[in-house]
């Protein structure tokens, strides 16, 4: 239902008497009760020329009037003042009965980056929105999302996994002695197939190198540890004789 011109200026005439719904500087003006009952009473007194009126009705349409009020505000202050002013054209009808409201807006200068002409509403609905306004997202999150997004799936998981292994395997203090015993099977490997098509075999006492290349080291001799003070495994003796101080195959009673 609109609102016609007599119906707002009554509207005005009870707002401007009950200062508890827009003096901020009156002791009951944060006091919801004091405001309700003001409200209920400026319903009352417009049964009369706008019957069926509500609580919201009045609120609705009185945030609508500050809300033009503070635009021509607006305007007049962003003028420049002397002999060379231009003349600034007002076209809100009611603007000079609502002049009361002129020094009750609350300065909110860190919720708003509005040009001062625009104007803004200063009803304590408007307010109470801003304070309740989520804050904004934090920058860091906006710079991961966008790392995110330009990076694929494959290159976020392949390069750590990448990066550990490599931190794992320079850390490691056995890695020589395992890459020794590596190499050392793979020439065992190597001698037994080559010997399967050969027959020839080291006379004994022979060190392995100096007679046929396909002689089997003794690498696996599970007798070697008993002489590992005097005598060591020799990769280059047959199977079952150990390398000695001198260089020479023995046994391990030799040993």
């Amino acid at each position: 239902m609109s609102w016609t011109r007599p119906q707002i200026t009554a509207l005005i005439d009870l707002y401007r008497d009950r200062d508890v719904l827009y003096k901020i500087k009156s002791s009951l003006y944060h006091n919801k009760s004091a405001r309700v009952q003001a409200l209920n009473q400026i319903v009352g007194g417009l049964q009369e020329i706008r019957p069926g009126t509500t609580i919201n009705d009045v609120k609705i349409k009185i945030n609508s009037l500050r809300t033009q009020f503070n635009k021509e505000i607006g305007k007049l202050r962003s003028q420049p003042s002397g002999s060379g002013a231009t003349l600034v054209k007002i076209s809100m009808w009611c603007f000079e009965d609502l002049l009361f409201l002129q020094d009750q807006s609350i300065v909110r200068e860190s919720f708003t980056n509005l040009p001062q002409q625009q104007g803004c509403s200063s009803w304590s609905e408007r307010v109470e929105m801003e304070d309740a306004s989520s804050p904004t997202q934090n920058p860091d999150e906006t710079i991961t999302e966008t790392y995110s997004s330009s990076t694929t799936d494959g290159d976020l998981e392949v390069a750590p996994a990448s990066t550990s292994r490599k931190r794992k395997s320079s850390n490691n203090p056995n890695k020589e002695v395992t890459m020794r015993v590596t190499l050392c099977i793979l020439a065992l490997a190597l001698v037994v197939t080559a010997s399967s098509f050969e027959s020839t075999e080291c006379g004994e006492n022979e060190v392995y190198g100096t007679c046929h290349s396909h002689c089997p080291p003794a690498c696996d001799s599970p007798k070697s540890v008993a002489c590992i003070a005097s005598c060591r495994i020799g990769c280059g003796c047959k199977p079952g004789y150990l390398l000695n101080s001198n260089g020479k195959c023995v046994t391990q009673r030799e040993c």
